[in-house]
């Protein structure tokens, strides 16, 4: 994703998220600033979701669908249960991105998936998968 890529170029980990309202709509991108904006949370899953509360308003995040450069994580994960989205499509896993840059091991890494699993909400997760670009382009069409 070219939002990971321009989030490297700035001095932030590599990562990039889209959320697409459930009527197809693209109502957000962001990277990841954690280390420009000296906010650990700030995540670009956590920024996406909090430009579209900003923006448009929290009410549309419900049934939305979230495109991530990488598994999200605990925290994001909980604020994608949080928010009612219903889709999480990522590239690529805790396990293959985070050896690549040079990141420490989690004291507790939980899979994304096991996170959703406790969603008082369906929560489709879709990932690790190379797809993602056609994803955000074509969200209604499930590649497996």
């Amino acid at each position: 994703m070219d939002l990971a890529a321009r989030a490297a170029q700035r001095g932030n980990r590599p990562f990039g998220a889209v959320i697409v309202g459930a009527d197809g709509v693209r109502l957000a991108e962001a990277e990841n600033s954690a280390a420009i904006d000296n906010d650990i949370a700030a995540h670009a899953e956590m920024n996406a979701i909090r430009m579209v509360c900003r923006g448009v308003g929290q009410v549309r995040l419900a049934g939305a669908a979230i495109y991530a450069s990488g598994e999200p994580c605990p925290m994001c994960a909980g604020a994608i249960v949080r928010f009612g989205l219903r889709r999480i499509v990522f590239a690529q896993s805790w396990s293959t991105f985070a050896p690549a840059i040079g990141a420490q091991a989690a004291g507790v890494h939980i899979a994304v998936s096991a996170i959703t699993a406790l969603a008082p909400h369906a929560i489709s997760v879709i990932g690790p998968c190379d797809v993602v670009q056609h994803h955000i382009d074509k969200p209604d069409v499930v590649i497996t």
